[in-house]
């Protein structure tokens, strides 16, 4: 019993002496640190107002430009992208579903639905080209050389065509495509013969003889008077759109097209988003889009503005 309650005091004693050497300890920190702060105010009491304005400088010159400018020195165009939850624009609200619609609805076969593009009563018109034929029939020794078409054989026709702009055969000559000697297309010669192909294509290259008269076509720059419009590529995009106005659509665009004033005279007078490559000489376009050799090899630059993205 005796020696349990040694035991018990031994350690009671070596507990209350850990107890001293942890207040001991942490009250020699806490000099430590009031006499090392002292040391501080007393090296910041000897900084001069002039070295405290490089100080500032120098950050203000080390903080990065958060935008980039136009080449017309006006475009202004963030770095840095804006805020994501913000309420969506009208434009960005499509109302017309993708789909078929109306009688294309229960289409299912390729031939349904090409028949949409090009219907019967467009391939009769086609077939009326007979008036034409029968007026250079005398050119041809032989009727059957230059013999009247039907709708299967118009038919076939652009089925050929396709054909070979689906087998990228615009180039080679047409007897390579007729050729018996391994180097042709079977389903040439069985669709028809080479020369009753190219008496089709050649004479009149599907134009209608009975249609006279177009609505528009393009010529240039027309003269002064009622015909006279402008060709220029906004207008030209924006005659195009005038039938879709106000439908939150997207026009997509090459860059001979593309233009900082179009896109958003789409935006706001038309309702329509714009998708498009832009040339780099256009005056908005930042100088640093243009040197590509200084970017790492695929990085990607974006620039903003409220309503445009580059």
């Amino acid at each position: 019993m005796d020696s349990y309650e040694k035991q018990q005091e031994r350690l009671q004693k070596l507990m209350e002496e850990c107890l001293v050497e942890n207040e001991d300890a942490t009250f020699d920190y806490d000099d430590k640190s009031d006499q090392d702060e002292d040391d501080d105010l007393e090296v910041d009491d000897h900084n001069s107002d002039s070295e405290q304005d490089v100080s500032d400088n120098e950050i203000v010159h080390e903080s990065p430009v958060a935008y980039f400018i136009g080449k017309d020195k006006i475009s202004k165009w963030n770095k840095h992208a804006p805020r994501k939850n913000v309420r969506k624009r009208k434009e960005n609200i499509i109302k017309h579903f993708p789909g078929a619609k109306s009688a294309t609805k229960n289409v299912k076969s390729i031939l349904e639905i090409w028949q949409h593009f090009l219907d019967p009563d467009m391939i009769h018109e086609i077939v009326l080209t007979n008036k034409h034929i029968d007026s250079v029939q005398d050119n041809y020794s032989r009727n059957r050389d230059a013999k009247h078409t039907n709708v299967c054989e118009i038919q076939g026709l652009i089925g050929l065509i396709y054909l070979s702009s689906r087998l990228k055969s615009n180039r080679p000559n047409v007897d390579e495509l007729w050729s018996t000697k391994g180097s042709g297309v079977e389903l040439f010669r069985l669709a028809m013969g080479k020369k009753g192909f190219c008496f089709y294509y050649k004479t009149y290259d599907l134009s209608t003889w009975t249609l006279g008269r177009i609505e528009k076509i393009y010529l240039g720059k027309q003269p002064e008077g009622p015909f006279a419009v402008d060709n220029s590529a906004s207008a030209v995009v924006k005659r195009m759109c005038k039938y879709i106005k106000g439908s939150h659509r997207n026009v997509t665009c090459n860059n001979w097209f593309t233009s900082v004033d179009l896109i958003k005279q789409l935006l706001n007078e038309y309702g329509l988003t714009y998708l498009g490559t832009i040339r780099k000489n256009k005056r908005e376009f930042p100088l640093d889009f243009s040197c590509p050799t200084r970017r790492p090899i695929g990085s990607s630059m974006f620039a903003f503005q409220p309503d445009i993205t580059l």
